[in-house]
């Protein structure tokens, strides 16, 4: 009853403000006439520009610009006045106006029950642009060396060579893998096997694989064989799970971007009000949501971690893996899923048999908006050993939006006097965030506290303390930590950490800085007095030109390294160290991996072959482009790129990294949502979508530039500088033109050739 009588007091509130401010109504001629003044406005702390407001300061009555409103919040005007100057509007008095007159400011704030409802449905509104999918043929290749140089000289090579296919619900793999070792003190060793794989997708929930001297859940591998000779079956109720529904607060307009795992997976832009974002989805056992909002006033991160609990299994659903076959020589079983028991319950388990040892695990999870639980038993054992059991329960609470708490207890079944005992707990306030925690073993008769506070300054920067200690009541013996951080907005870091234990003591001071944008610095000392009184100096240096090239260096008191990698169309390191305590002691190793795929009769290099990939034609060199917000290629020199390391989403968002772009390269769409076929090639034709302008200089006639004139190419026009240079956007060779002076007084015909950056009139 209090609660109603709440809400309807609220509402009478409300209906008493409007009706007073429109009791005394203006006439149309008596608005237009008001005083008016040129404020700076801003609404919910964004700027909004100056513009002329009408005031009647005895009313305290507000008429503004019509153009400060955005479409979205339509519902905030409750009248509409047209004047000579333009239309003026009354906005309702519940977006509490605050006029500055000497900061000539007016201060809006929002209502979110004035503004709309919107759903972004990641499933039903994804604008998936059609592909024609091909056949994936391809060969891989990789050799890795090493050198070592000591007393005796020691040699160590392998490599692999294989070939692929995928198409339709076929995809396979055959290759070999060879190795070879060599020193001053032993005989020569070369070791040489096949290794294959068969998966035939059934459907898209159910896949059946074979595999020969290579894991059976991947069909690309490269270092050294995996002894196993066996199947798997993979299968799903669906093959796609999604989040449960986020809902954000939008007061203002805002860009959106949802990451899963760290990858775009889309962005756009939001109107105010409430937003629900329902059917993101995600693969495997659970996944992380990063939502960023930008509404130009700050940029936001909210953030949801979700494992795939009875909010993303729906009741009956599930996902199961089962493999058997020989590893190593011995008999094999690995089991595990998951499946949705409804009423926020789920139960998952695993399984796992090796020759005669065996673990299994068993679990059910509780999980809602405010509590989680968790109970699960694991078993270990072999047939020579007892069986070893356990039972984990576990309890967490949010108890506000600042507080939370969990406890938990691990309690062995054949010894539970020897019980683990844990309790956390998490608390915020302001820029202020504290952790603290405690665990007792009652086997190990130990104590271990431990406990952190961080501060986040306006600017972005933060600094954060940490302590921890443990003491043994059986041996006496007492554990100490502390250590502090500062972290820069840039991501900059300076730490320094202190130790005391019953052997001695240890303090650390290291940071990680970036004085110019493309090189990192670290630095790191330390002093021990384990076993004796030393120090222990080190400093790294990484130096990246561009994404594809990085350059490091180690060096400390035992040891200097140096590397260098390129990761590109294939993927290449070489690497050198030396003892710097034996000056005698030192290796040098080197790799290179890759792969050529088959595609429209055209060889393509990529760093490894995949059954499922995208061929992205764009006809233009050197463009880079991510998956995901990933970085997956660039484009050759035909303006094509393969990208086969793709996520095991079914759809997909291929972009150009619009940001690293030269200024001569335009992009009309700078994306693309992708359904990813279960095998084979999806081509992406971009091209047309891509293309590059070039400076050109015209002339009337030689000797005399075009100054300030006009190139017309159709319905485009393009201005020309003082020199007669313009930066002309791509057309085809021979396509004709028109040089307009800037008068309008000359012109004449040209042709435009793309071997040529010098053109003149024809006559």
């Amino acid at each position: 009853m209090a609660t109603g009588a709440l809400l309807l007091g609220n509402l009478a509130l409300a209906q008493s403000a409007t009706t007073s401010i429109l009791s005394s109504t203006l006439t149309s001629e008596a608005i237009c006439a008001l005083d008016d003044q040129l404020l700076s406005i801003s609404v919910g702390g964004q700027s909004r520009g100056d513009a002329v407001v009408k005031v009647k300061m005895s009313g305290e009555r507000f008429f503004i610009e019509s153009r400060i409103i955005q479409p979205s919040e339509a519902k905030y005007v409750l009248s509409r006045t047209e004047c000579e100057e333009g239309v003026f509007l009354e906005l309702d008095p519940r977006l509490n106006p605050k006029f500055d007159p000497l900061k000539q400011a007016l201060q809006l704030q929002p209502v979110l029950e004035l503004l709309a409802n919107n759903t972004v449905d990641f499933r039903r509104d994804q604008q998936i642009v059609p592909t024609v999918t091909q056949p994936s043929i391809g060969l891989d290749f990789g050799i890795q060396a090493s050198e070592g140089f000591s007393k005796t000289f020691s040699t160590t090579a392998q490599g692999y060579v294989g070939a692929g296919y995928a198409s339709g619900a076929l995809a396979t793999y055959v290759g070999g893998f060879a190795s070879f070792s060599s020193d001053d003190t032993s005989v020569s060793q070369f070791s040489a096997a096949p290794r294959a794989t068969l998966r035939y997708s059934v459907n898209s929930r159910l896949e059946l694989t074979a595999a020969y001297n290579a894991p059976p859940d991947q069909l690309r591998f490269r270092n050294g064989l995996q002894h196993f000779q066996g199947v798997r079956i993979d299968a799903r109720s669906d093959a796609q799970l999604f989040f449960p529904e986020i809902d954000l607060q939008l007061p203002l307009d805002a860009d959106i971007q949802v990451n899963v795992n760290g990858r775009e997976l889309r962005a756009f832009r939001a109107s105010a009000g409430t937003l629900k974002l329902i059917n993101i989805p995600f693969q495997g056992f659970g996944a992380s949501v990063d939502v960023i909002i930008n509404d130009g006033t700050d940029a936001r991160v909210n953030n949801y971690t979700y494992f795939a609990d009875a909010r993303t299994l729906r009741p009956g659903a599930y996902v199961v893996g089962v493999q058997a076959g020989l590893l190593n020589g011995q008999r094999s079983l690995n089991a595990q899923g998951i499946v949705g028991l409804g009423h926020s319950v789920t139960m998952s388990s695993s399984a796992n048999l090796l020759d005669n040892n065996y673990d299994a695990a068993a679990a059910l999870d509780y999980i809602d908006d405010f509590n989680t639980a968790n109970a699960r038993v694991n078993i270990r054992g072999s047939s020579q050993k007892p069986l070893d059991a356990s039972l984990n329960l576990r309890y967490g609470r949010v108890v506000n939006e600042h507080f939370n708490v969990s406890v938990a207890a691990t309690i062995p079944v054949a010894q539970p006097e020897n019980l683990n005992l844990q309790a956390n707990a998490s608390y915020q306030l302001n820029r202020w965030s504290y952790t603290s925690g405690g665990r007792y073993e009652f086997g190990q008769q130990t104590l271990s506290l431990n406990g952190t506070a961080k501060y986040t300054f306006v600017s972005g920067q933060t600094i954060d303390y940490g302590a921890s200690g443990s003491y043994d009541f059986r041996n006496k013996a007492l554990n100490l930590n502390a250590n502090a951080n500062y972290t820069f907005v840039s991501g900059q870091t300076i730490s320094f950490g202190v130790g005391k234990s019953p052997q001695g003591w240890q303090t650390s001071l290291s940071t990680n800085l970036t004085p110019l944008p493309k090189l990192k610095v670290g630095a790191y000392v330390a002093a021990t007095s384990l076993p004796t009184l030393q120090v222990i100096p080190a400093l790294n240096l990484s130096y990246q030109p561009n994404s594809q090239n990085t350059l490091s260096a180690r060096v400390n008191t035992n040891a200097a390294s140096a590397s260098y990698v390129y990761d590109g169309r294939v993927r290449a390191s070489l690497s050198a160290s030396s003892s710097l305590t034996n000056l005698s002691s030192a290796s040098v190793s080197g790799s290179l991996a890759g792969a050529l795929s088959l595609n429209n009769e055209h060889l393509t290099l990529s760093q490894e072959l995949g059954s499922r990939s995208i061929l992205v034609k764009t006809g233009v060199a050197g463009i880079p482009l991510q998956i995901n917000g990933v970085q997956a290629g660039v484009t050759d020199s035909q303006g094509n790129v393969l990208l086969s390391r793709l996520p095991s989403d079914e759809y997909v968002t291929v972009r150009v990294d619009v940001d690293t772009l030269p200024f001569n390269i335009n992009v009309q769409n700078d994306r693309a949502t992708l359904r990813i076929p279960s095998n084979g090639t999806a081509v992406l034709d971009w091209r047309g979508n891509i293309t590059v302008s070039r400076y050109i200089q015209f002339f009337w006639k030689p000797g005399e530039p075009a100054t300030y004139g006009t190139l017309r190419v159709g319905d485009l026009a393009y201005p020309l500088d003082d020199e007669g240079n313009g930066l002309i956007g791509s057309v085809p060779d021979g396509t004709p033109a028109t040089l307009k002076s800037d008068d309008g007084n000359r012109s004449c015909p040209v042709i435009l050739r793309n071997a040529q950056d010098k053109i003149t009139c024809q006559p």
